[in-house]
């Protein structure tokens, strides 16, 4: 699948979570190209990657194992880190606190100016979607 198109990820997305169907949403998760196994036990996760391995297999679909990461206790996903427990991830964390504080105004309108546009039109959709409907 050529990933250069504009619908590409999402159409893979919806092939894997298709050909994923049997595995639960509590053992695989699939995000764009991103396919996430996971469990507690050994075990467990060698039974569960044995099932995603069978079901890409049969699709007639291929991994690329350079891009494969298995057996790790701690990973990045969708800018967290997920191990036991899932937190923020600390390189994203660190660009926010690096922005500088504010001097004027004029500073703080031009940096929040985007944003409460985006947070306006937002609100306002919603109050239009709980307004109640017309009789």
């Amino acid at each position: 699948m050529l990933f250069d198109l504009c619908n590409s990820p999402t159409t893979f997305k919806r092939l894997m979570e298709k050909i994923l169907q049997p595995v639960p949403a509590s053992a695989c998760v699939v995000y764009l190209d991103d396919i996430l196994v996971h469990k507690f036990t050994y075990a467990v996760v060698l039974t569960n990657l044995r099932t995603v391995f069978q079901l890409i297999a049969k699709a007639n679909l291929h991994l690329n194992p350079a891009k494969c990461s298995l057996f790790r206790q701690h990973t990045s996903f969708l800018g967290h880190l997920v191990s036991e427990r899932v937190s923020t991830d600390p390189a994203k964390v660190e660009v926010v606190e690096k922005w500088s504080a504010p001097t004027s105004t004029a500073h703080w309108r031009k940096g929040n100016d985007s944003r409460g546009r985006q947070l306006a039109k937002t609100l306002s959709q919603l109050r239009r979607l709980s307004s109640p409907l017309p009789s």
